[in-house]
């Protein structure tokens, strides 16, 4: 993240420690639950609602940016569902919100015109090929591959990250998909899967890998950052997520005493249909959940703060804390991310590795 956005959001987390001054600097927008796939861990497509028309999300995208949001993340379901998403990514480029958008792969060469204002484009990879398949479906892990040549391309130019879902089945892919950063310069994420309380629900369960499996593959990432390789979480997340016990603490007590969750406080998710959560673990958990629709955002957003977790080992949760909390690795690892040089030589389409 470039040093201007990053300083937005420092300057808000600085304001709230000060004065308690809410504000979702960071908000992530499912803009659909409906998905070209249903993957083998995931059931959210099958709660699909009916979504925010494009008056509705524009308005949102503007009301955001009235009240000082630095970051929108636009996900789903696969965002590329939606027609106008091309008008939602330019209303926030047109606010000056720094834009990510998640999405499988599948429709981003066919719509990358509609992307051209993007800051971070975010795809899945949960491994080489025969193991993202097993989880995502026939051909995915190539839809992916072409997503990569297409974001890639020096007409495109966008940031690209990745998401590796780690389960019971492919903890030996870590190497690979550093592997594969290296070759098709991208920065790769890797995610603890989460089920019990999330939108996942129960297909996640059977793909769950052990504690201790992940924590040494979580060593094996600790080492791979150490070395300079393409690792996206900061080196205080990985510690923190060798630290976590399953379980016994899960959600109420943080490992760490210097973190502390800043969800509906500091960010936040909104659902398809509009209703606002303190984050993706909580989408569906409170039918009750007031909706931008219905009650506007600020109202929606009020009583986020009292959703009674410290912390939790969601990847991307334990960063956005870090952050928050006004860490001084975390911050500083952040403004490095994604800034590694090209390598000379490489073949940007190339994929003799790839299997």
């Amino acid at each position: 993240m470039k040093g201007a956005f990053l300083a937005k959001m420092a300057a808000g987390a600085a304001r709230y420690r000060v004065s308690g001054h809410r504000l979702p600097l960071h908000v992530q927008y499912a803009v659909t639950r409906r998905c070209t796939t249903l993957c083998s861990h995931c059931s959210l497509p099958l709660g699909a609602r009916g979504d925010l028309d494009t008056d509705e999300a524009v308005a949102l995208v503007d009301h955001l940016a009235r009240i000082g949001t630095v970051r929108v993340t636009l996900t789903g379901g696969e965002p590329l569902l939606r027609p106008d998403i091309g008008v939602l990514i330019d209303r926030c480029a047109d606010h000056g919100i720094w834009t990510t958008l998640e999405s499988n792969g599948a429709r981003v060469p066919e719509q990358m015109p509609k992307l051209r204002r993007l800051k971070q484009l975010v795809l899945p990879l949960d491994g080489g090929r025969a193991a993202h398949d097993r989880l995502r479906g026939p051909g995915s892990f190539d839809e992916v591959l072409s997503a990569l040549d297409a974001a890639r391309r020096p007409a495109a130019g966008l940031e690209v990250w990745t998401t590796t879902v780690l389960h019971r089945d492919n903890l030996d892919q870590v190497g690979v998909v550093l592997q594969l950063a290296k070759k098709y310069d991208f920065t790769a994420m890797f995610q603890v899967m989460q089920s019990e309380g999330t939108p996942y629900g129960p297909a996640a369960l059977r793909w769950m890998a052990p504690p201790e499996a992940l924590r040494k593959a979580f060593r094996e990432l600790l080492e791979a950052k150490t070395s300079g390789e393409r690792v996206g979480m900061t080196e205080k997340t990985l510690r923190y997520l060798l630290a976590w016990e399953e379980g016994g603490r899960a959600r109420t007590v943080a490992p760490h005493e210097d973190l502390h969750c800043l969800a509906g406080q500091l960010y936040c998710t909104i659902d398809a249909d509009g209703r606002v959560y303190p984050c993706t673990l909580h989408l569906g958990r409170d039918d009750t959940a007031r909706s931008v629709r219905v009650d506007g955002f600020d109202a929606a957003f009020d009583g986020l703060h009292e959703h009674g977790c410290r912390a939790c080992n969601a990847t991307a949760l334990t960063e956005y804390n870090y952050l928050y909390n006004l860490n001084f690795a975390t911050l500083y690892e952040w403004a490095r991310s994604g800034r590694w040089r090209r390598q000379a030589g490489a073949d940007p389409t190339g994929r003799e590795d790839a299997a």
